[in-house]
């Protein structure tokens, strides 16, 4: 009896059995579908109709898109519509699925908050959410994920702290929670993580130490925390129980101490990026240990001393890039015997010369960015075997020397940056046929040739043409609009001569053109100015500089017509005559106008008024008539106003008093019957306004003023002691008689003896005299001048106490100065500049040394 009862309870248990086995067969799929559909009903945008004509009743769920069953319970496993531009919340019906394994919504839009009732999906092991817009905070029913192995999170709104309990999923392998809003410490349960190989926690706003626990984990292979606000130092055992750490990503972040050369136990790291932290120490030699690495970062840092020789040894390298630290010392030769594609070394304190064999050994170079340095000799013709070059930059260094022809044999270049050295001779015309260049930059050095006019098509990609502040000659070949994608054209301060050709109006992508202080001529000096009209066709135009040209002519009607993306414009000391049109005011983008130093005439258009966001108006020493227009008075950005040297009469307007970023205001030799209305000096304007109302100074007097004014500059940028005696000395000697003579015979005329005047300047830079035994029939000090480097004949004194060379911007204002002494002493009278244009370029330099200083 008690056996057959244990038989019929035994034929219950097994009907029961099927009879649930059943149920789960025929109806859970039913239950998924219902929940994919809930699902579905919460996506309110499926641009590509995926869901909308896809997921259907008549089919069944398992065939539809992004879902993957299991062969034997047909029950969803998988759900993945990565990339598929949905945008909704997620359902809480998917915590239904009680099958699901995978999930990856990734690269969507969807928003608000995890649901709680995926805490049910007890089998998930793959959840990839990254890429969306959800928020809050990381939710604590993570925890019951027991199964989770990869969790990517990236790229979302969450925010808030991680909890210490959610490092309890004991096989979780890869976590992604970057670019977030996440704070706070990371706990050092992240330790107990045994089984991580991926931890990405970048980008999010995590602060404090690095946990010592993370580098525990004996599996672990990249770690990537970077772009957050860690400080503390590493551990100096970092790589003690991480022997398979493949990537270190630590950038962005306040890391302090020094590099723990026991990094080199990591013998598979193939990334380390150290830099953008405060490093402090030296390079530790036995990173060259790491024969595996790929990518060396530790720029941006306070890393300083030499680069460890030993760097060569990394053979697989393919980026070396410490820029913007404290290096100092040669690069090591071992560093250019290699397949390296990227060497980035800029903005430190290297010396030394690069090796003449530079690129025998580099066949894979692809960018040498090594500028801002104080590297000098030669750049050898060896870099024309670095057949892969696309980036050379050696600008802000000390070489001397031609540009090698060899720079043309690389065809694959797009920038070539030479910017700021000494280097001479001609450009070399074969760098011209380089077609693949994007940008070339040669600006101040002291190099001579002419642009070649025949091979501007060629150039199809160049984008940027710098050249200014050289000695290059001959005229703009209108063929240069051939190269027509230039954005940018920088050509000032060099000795172009001829018209300014109207071709340029066809370049449609000119953002920046500059042609100061060259020669450059109008076609008929009667006529209007007509390279101006052209350029109305360029309608991205936003800088347009032609200063300190003997231009001629005067202002066409169509100077309105300029791109209303112009901000400055610049046609001081061009021998403009005329009137100014009132069309200018049409140009309402203006932040910056400069006219002064011409002949204009007329009145001051009242259209000036539109010109809403103008900062600085500059109408000085022009033959301007009139009163000044109470429409200025509209500008209420204006902070400069510079309207001396005139013939304006009637009174300052009263209205002057309610521009409150007026902070320079000039009015000086004009015939101006009031000066300043009382409402300008009000109190309550509450600011420090320098008005300039200087009566007129002869130009010659002025202008040595300015001369004594730039050496007394030079000696405070300078910071000397012992030299300032000897310094002060050879002032005195140089200047001697020329001062007392102006003050005590008074006999300077207007126009000034502009000759003089440049041989005053050679004098005063140079520490010599025309008298000197070195020079005589054969060899003039003009000539002398003229022949060399400003580096080789500038006074020695006017170097730092215990330095070699100048810097930069010391360099350019002497270069400056030596360009305008010659250009006051040639031998022919009429080639000479008028005293009155060489007192303007003396300011000019004077008002660019303050700003470089920082003394403005």
């Amino acid at each position: 009896m008690e056996k057959k009862s244990l038989f019929v309870f035994g034929l219950v248990l097994l009907s029961q059995s099927c009879y649930i086995a059943c149920l789960a067969k025929n109806l859970s799929p039913s239950t998924d579908e219902s929940a994919l559909l809930a699902f579905k009903a919460n996506i309110n945008s499926d641009p590509r109709s995926i869901l909308a004509t896809n997921w259907s009743k008549s089919t069944s769920c398992c065939v539809w898109i992004g879902i993957t069953c299991g062969s034997r319970h047909q029950r969803v496993t998988a759900l993945s519509l990565y990339d598929m531009n949905l945008t909704g919340t997620i359902s809480p019906y998917l915590g239904n699925l009680s099958f699901l394994e995978a999930l990856d919504l990734s690269n969507n839009t969807f928003y608000g908050y995890l649901p709680e009732e995926l805490s049910r999906l007890h089998r998930l092991r793959f959840v990839n959410l990254g890429g969306n817009s959800i928020s809050g905070a990381l939710p604590t029913w993570f925890e019951s994920l027991t199964n989770l192995q990869s969790l990517g999170l990236y790229g979302n709104s969450l925010t808030g702290h991680i909890p210490p309990s959610f490092f309890n999923h004991s096989k979780l392998e890869r976590l992604a929670l970057d670019t977030n809003y996440f704070e706070g410490n990371i706990p050092n349960e992240i330790g107990n993580l045994q089984n991580l190989q991926v931890v990405s926690l970048a980008s999010n706003k995590f602060s404090g130490p690095i946990p010592s626990t993370i580098f525990n984990i004996s599996t672990l292979l990249i770690l990537d925390l970077s772009n957050n606000s860690f400080s503390g130092s590493l551990p100096m055992d970092l790589c003690d129980n991480s022997p398979l750490l493949e990537q270190l990503r630590l950038p962005y972040n306040q890391l302090s101490g020094q590099v723990p050369a026991n990094l080199a136990k990591c013998r598979a790291l193939q990334l380390l990026a150290l830099s953008y932290n405060e490093l402090n120490g030296t390079i530790p030699p036995e990173l060259g240990n790491l024969t595996m690495l790929q990518e060396l970062y530790l720029g941006v840092s306070k890393l300083q001393g030499e680069i460890p020789p030993e760097l060569g040894n990394l053979r697989n390298l393919r980026i070396f890039s410490i820029l913007e630290a404290l290096l100092t010392g040669p690069i090591p030769l071992t560093i250019f015997n290699n397949s390296w594609n990227v060497i980035q070394l800029s903005n430190n304190s290297l010396s030394g010369s690069l090796p003449l064999n530079l690129c025998h050994n580099l066949p894979s170079l692809q960018n040498l960015l090594i500028q801002n340095n104080y590297l000098s000799g030669s750049i050898p013709r060896s870099i024309g075997n670095c057949t892969m070059l696309i980036n050379l930059s050696l600008s802000r260094n000390n070489f001397t020397g031609a540009i090698p022809e060899e720079i043309g044999k690389l065809q694959n270049l797009r920038e070539l940056n030479l910017h700021v050295n000494s280097l001479t001779g001609p450009m070399p015309l074969s760098i011209f046929n380089v077609s693949t260049l994007q940008a070339i930059s040669f600006t101040q050095n002291y190099l001579t040739g002419y642009l070649p006019s025949n091979i501007w098509v060629s150039l199809s990609n160049l984008q940027g043409l710098f050249l200014a502040a050289n000695q290059i000659s001959g005229v703009i070949p209108s063929s240069i609009s051939n190269a027509s994608q230039l954005s940018s054209i920088s050509i000032s301060s060099n000795y172009f001569t001829g018209f300014v050709p109207n071709s340029l109006g066809n370049l449609q992508h000119l953002r920046l053109l500059t042609l100061g202080d060259n020669n450059l001529t109008n076609e008929d000096p009667n006529q209007e100015i007509s390279f101006i009209s052209s350029l109305t066709n360029c309608r991205n135009l936003e800088l347009l500089y032609a200063q300190a040209n003997p231009l001629g002519g005067y202002l066409p009607l169509s100077i309105g017509n300029l791109s209303n993306s112009l901000q400055y414009l610049d046609l001081s000391l061009s021998r403009i005559s005329g009137s100014i049109p009132v069309q200018i005011g049409n140009l309402s983008n203006l932040i910056s106008l400069d006219l002064s130093g011409n002949e204009l005439i007329g009145s001051i258009p009242t259209m000036l008024g539109d010109l809403q966001i103008l900062q600085m108006l500059s109408l000085l020493d022009n033959r301007l008539q009139g009163s000044i227009p109470g429409d200025i008075c509209f500008i209420r950005s204006l902070g400069e106003l510079l309207l001396g040297q005139n013939d304006l009469i009637g009174s300052t307007p009263a209205c002057f008093g309610n521009l409150t970023s007026l902070r320079i205001l000039e009015l000086d030799s004009n015939k101006l019957t009031s000066i300043i209305p009382a409402t300008f000096t009000n109190a309550k304007h509450g600011r420090s306004t320098r008005i300039l109302l200087l009566k007129y100074i002869f130009p010659t007097v002025a202008a040595v003023m300015l001369v004594v004014a730039l050496v007394v500059l030079l000696a405070r940028y300078q910071k000397r002691s012992k030299n300032d005696i000897a310094l002060s000395s050879a002032l005195e000697e140089t200047l001697d008689g020329r001062i007392s003579f102006l003050e005590i015979q008074r006999i300077v005329s207007t126009r000034g003896d502009v000759y003089s005047f440049g041989i005053l300047l050679i004098e005063t830079f140079t520490g010599k005299k025309p008298t000197d035994d070195s020079f005589g029939e054969e060899m003039s000090l003009r000539q002398w001048v003229s022949d060399s480097s400003t580096t080789a004949i500038a006074d020695a004194r006017l170097l730092r106490e215990g330095e070699e060379h100048f810097s930069a911007k010391e360099d350019f204002c002497l270069f400056s100065i030596v360009k305008l002494a010659l250009d006051c002493s040639t031998e022919s009278a009429e080639e000479r500049i008028n005293m009155r244009d060489a007192l303007h370029r003396l300011q000019e330099i004077n008002i660019r040394f303050l700003k470089d200083t920082g003394n403005a």
